[in-house]
This record gives C-alpha cells, sequence and structure tokens, in this order.
C-alpha cells in the first residue's frame, strides 16, 4: 500500500517505550528466577519502571532507565536464560525486545519517529478481527526462489483475528465467505507451554491440534490453506544454545540438537505430514520471519496466486 503515514508513527511511539520498559522488568525478574546477578543500580531503575506512566515521563528518562538495566553484564545473561529455561511465554525475551533496547540511544530522545522497522518489531496482540482492503499487483514482488511473478492487479480483503483461546469462539464468523486461510504457528514456541492447558506443548496445542481443529471445518473443505511456520529467526536463536532442542517436544528427534537447519526440516516435514494426511485442500507451506518485509511479501504474492489459481477450476477453468 502507501506505507506508514505520520500519524500512525505518532500512534506507535507509545507502545515501543512499553516494549523497552517491558523488556527491562522481564530482565529483572529473570535474573530473580535464574539468581543471576544484577547491579544495585540495574535493580533499581527496574524497580523506577515500573511506577513511570509512559504517556507523560521524558523519553530520556526512560533511556537512562533502560540502558542501566541493559547494559548491566548480567542481562544478556538473563536474555540467554529465557530463551532455554522453563519461561513462561509473557516472561521470554526475544529478538524484537533485543532489537529496541540495542537503539534505546535513537529511540529515547524527544523527537524520536519510528522507523517502518520499528513498527515491524513492536510486539502487540490482534484483538478482534481486523480487516485490511488493498490491491495486489504481482509484478511488483518476486517468488520465494527469487523469480518475477507476472499476473494482473486484483482486489484482495485479508482480515486478521486473534488467536488468544477467547477469540477463537468468534472466527467462525469468519469463514463463510472465505477464498484461503493463512495459519501461522511460532516456531520458536517448540519448548512454550501453552497459555491455554498447563500441561500442553504451546506449539502442540495451540498449533497443530488448532489448525486440525479448522482443518474440520464444513466451510473450508476446499478451500486452500497457507501454512507459515514463522519466527524463524527466534527459533534458530533458541536452537544454537540449547540443550535438549526440539527433543523435549518431539523425542522422535535423532538429528543434530544445535542445527537450526535441521530441526527446521524435521518440524516442516512433520507439519507436511499432518496437513496432507488430515485435508484434501490444496496446501502450501513455508518458514518465515515477519520482519523480513521481503521475505513475506515474496510468499504472501505467492498465496495470492495460488488462491487465484484454485479460483478458476472451482469455475471449470485448467
Amino acid at each position: 500500500m502507501d506505507g506508514f503515514d505520520d500519524s500512525m508513527r505518532a500512534e506507535a511511539k507509545p507502545a515501543v517505550y512499553k516494549n523497552i520498559t517491558d523488556a527491562c522488568k522481564k530482565i529483572a525478574n529473570l535474573s530473580i528466577k535464574y539468581e543471576i546477578t544484577l547491579s544495585d543500580a540495574a535493580m533499581e531503575a527496574s524497580e523506577q519502571l515500573k511506577k513511570i506512566k509512559l504517556s507523560t515521563t521524558d523519553p530520556t528518562l526512560i533511556g537512562q532507565l533502560c540502558k542501566a538495566v541493559w547494559t548491566d553484564p548480567g542481562a544478556m545473561e538473563c536474555y540467554d536464560k529465557s530463551l532455554v529455561g522453563e519461561t513462561k511465554v509473557k516472561d521470554q525475551l526475544n529478538t524484537n525486545d533485543i532489537y529496541f533496547l540495542d537503539k534505546i540511544d535513537e529511540i529515547c530522545i524527544a523527537d524520536y519517529n519510528p522507523s517502518d522497522q520499528d513498527l515491524l518489531n513492536m510486539r502487540r496482540s490482534t484483538s478482534g478481527a481486523h480487516a485490511l482492503e488493498f490491491t495486489f499487483d504481482p509484478v511488483t514482488f518476486k517468488k520465494p526462489d527469487g523469480s518475477a511473478m507476472k499476473g494482473e492487479k486484483s482486489h484482495w480483503t485479508i482480515t486478521d483475528v486473534g488467536g488468544q483461546i477467547h477469540e477463537r469462539a468468534t472466527w467462525y464468523e469468519e469463514y463463510e465467505e472465505c477464498d484461503g486461510i493463512i495459519f501461522v504457528l511460532s516456531l520458536a514456541d517448540f519448548d512454550q507451554a501453552s497459555q491455554d492447558k498447563r500441561n500442553a506443548n504451546k506449539f502442540v496445542e495451540d498449533g497443530i491440534n488448532l489448525l486440525l481443529q479448522v482443518m474440520k471445518v464444513d466451510s473450508l473443505q476446499g478451500v486452500p490453506l497457507v501454512i507459515m511456520l514463522n519466527k524463524k529467526d527466534v527459533f534458530a536463536e533458541k536452537i544454537r544454545i540449547s540443550k535438549t532442542g526440539i527433543s523435549c517436544t518431539f523425542p522422535e528427534y535423532t538429528g543434530n540438537l544445535n542445527s537450526p537447519e535441521e530441526s527446521e526440516k524435521f518440524i516442516r516435514n512433520l507439519v507436511t505430514g499432518i496437513i496432507t494426511a488430515e485435508t484434501e485442500s490444496e496446501t502450501s507451506l513455508y518458514v518465515t520471519q515477519a520482519t523480513d518485509t521481503q521475505m513475506v511479501g515474496g510468499v504472501l504474492a505467492n498465496v495470492l496466486q495460488t488462491i487465484v489459481k484454485q479460483r478458476m477450476k472451482d469455475f471449470g477453468f485448467s
């Protein structure tokens, strides 16, 4: 479309500051949980961050407090522990947090204006259903293999629905006139506990099992299904420092525990096998990193053309 305008950037500033203050609070909590030593100055700064109001506090002060936490020698150890320890999703640090923490001096100034990449790295949960209408011109994109795309312009509406358990009851409202499903799973959740079911794995329960439920909906039979295994970058970082790798969730995995490539291939084959066995709809699977706009743009373009081809078949065109 036309990118982010000035009003969108202005509205995003409080969320950016919330991202870095929340990350610093997590670091302090993790230091206590894992008995990692943080300096008195870092702990005092984290306590002050709990009391400030982001809407009225000078961004320079926010920067000073966050920097006191993030530059502490124990902060990175807390980050590493959050990746491989038994840490709840809401307390886990990830690459989005690191992205902003490394930019404290740049973003905590009075005339800060969020960049495109800043907006893409913000962590926000989807609440409700949000529809986006746009015109797709395939010649402006490339396929995942890098080759040029061809085709005419077409008009689309994509509806993003919240994934939390209390949001799922409204999904059926979007199914009736649906031409395709894009189902996003986080690869980085392979070792996380479900937020809805304490004794269940998040990737399995809130990912694979939920996907199977969607695939069984009567009105979606024959509708193209696209699976995105997202957060490839976070997944790779976690695998490299993990002691158990994906074997903690998939004990049948016998590959290199610290190989992101082998681990990703195993999960990709696992999910592909499941969807192939459970549906006759046309399916495709992609491994993605949402903040990489070139990658996601190419995937989305390919997805839209797949849906168009399926619709042509439905109308009797080969």
